[in-house]
């Protein structure tokens, strides 16, 4: 330390000061951004949509698996995997529950969930350079099946009538692509049909 020269600091020297910052443009606020179709973006509304989302995808885990009477203690687990937060997790499980027993409750349940030869679930399929997974495939009566899960629920006030048309509205156009991609592997007659646990509804799409 005794070799270390001082550091001379001369009085002369002109201070610098670095520049102030300055916006030039003032930040939108968030909540009156405008999607590219100038509709107003709701975000609190997206991050609800993510959530059913993730909902949705660890229903069909269950589907996949064929676990219908999972432990409640597994459900929190994989909810809080998701990022689900702690004060929401007794909740959620109860949705997950819920639907796992409506669906086991549903008359068609055996016929929907028989395990068959031609069964396959999260069929991958590459069409024109697009991946298509397609929830459960299987053949019955020389008939395949192309069925898609659906998480979704009842609006409030709303017939059990108007969310089957309301479905078929949002998701046709998605089920006859798939039709028309697996016409040219398989030879079978196809049947495409959405299953909404909520309801316990096959609906079919034609």
């Amino acid at each position: 330390f005794d070799e270390v020269r001082p550091t001379i600091i001369e009085t002369d020297q002109v201070v610098k000061v670095a520049p102030e910052l300055v916006r030039y443009v003032a930040l939108t606020d968030y909540q009156q951004l405008e999607d590219c179709a100038h509709e107003r973006l709701d975000f609190q509304l997206s991050v609800e949509l993510q959530f059913k989302s993730l909902l949705g995808t660890l229903l069909h885990q269950y589907y996949e698996q064929g676990q219908f009477s999972p432990d409640q203690s597994s459900i929190k687990l994989r909810l809080i995997e998701a990022g689900f937060a702690q004060q929401d997790l007794d909740q959620q499980a109860g949705l997950i529950t819920h639907m796992l027993s409506q669906t086991q409750q549903d008359p068609q349940f055996d016929w929907l969930f028989k395990v068959r030869e031609s069964t396959q679930v999260e069929a991958e399929f590459i069409v024109d350079n697009r991946s298509i997974i397609i929830d459960r495939l299987f053949i019955a009566d020389d008939v395949l099946w192309i069925i898609d899960f659906k998480t979704a629920t009842q609006s409030e006030h709303e017939s059990v009538d108007q969310f089957v048309n309301r479905q078929k509205l949002a998701h046709t156009k998605q089920l006859l692509f798939y039709k028309q991609a697996l016409a040219n592997i398989y030879s079978n007659d196809i049947q495409c049909a959405l299953y909404c646990p909520a309801v316990q509804k096959i609906i079919k799409i034609d």
